[in-house]
């Protein structure tokens, strides 16, 4: 897509500091991030959501994802790395891997922790035959 910087990211026609790269799936730092060793990984192609990719595509994207996430954890001395996987603000799949540096709670951190407090504080309460119901109808659509 012409108009889109991730696309031009993953063409070359814009400047981005890579940190992997293969034939599907390009890997940058996040000129805003989070903390430092926030990364994103986005498809060369210009697809919006990750269910957009086809089962071929969403292997290696799925690869790249581990892949850098293992080398963002270790380059920064992470506890772990969280990955959020989005299509908005900018219409082009992208992952972001956010590392949790030891002894710093980021603001995702904290926004992780406030979701966490309102899933065990203020959920939906659904019986059981709400769930066996929603658990069929996932089952049973179509890949």
């Amino acid at each position: 897509m012409a108009d889109c910087i991730f696309c031009k990211i993953a063409s070359g026609a814009a400047p981005a500091r890579k940190v992997f790269e293969d034939e599907a799936v390009v890997a940058f730092l996040d000129t805003a991030p989070i903390v430092p060793g926030h990364v994103l990984v986005i498809p060369k192609k210009h697809v919006v959501w990750y269910t957009d990719l086809t089962p071929a595509e969403a292997g290696p994207f799925s690869k790249a994802l581990y892949l850098v996430a293992r080398q963002v954890k270790q380059a920064s001395g992470a506890e772990y790395v969280n990955v959020l996987i989005r299509g908005t603000r900018i219409p082009h799949l992208h992952a972001h891997l956010i590392p949790k540096l030891p002894g710093q709670d980021s603001t995702f951190d904290k926004m992780l922790d406030l979701h966490q407090f309102i899933q065990t504080h203020h959920h939906h309460k659904l019986d059981d035959a709400v769930l066996d119901k929603i658990a069929r109808r996932v089952n049973d659509a179509t890949m």
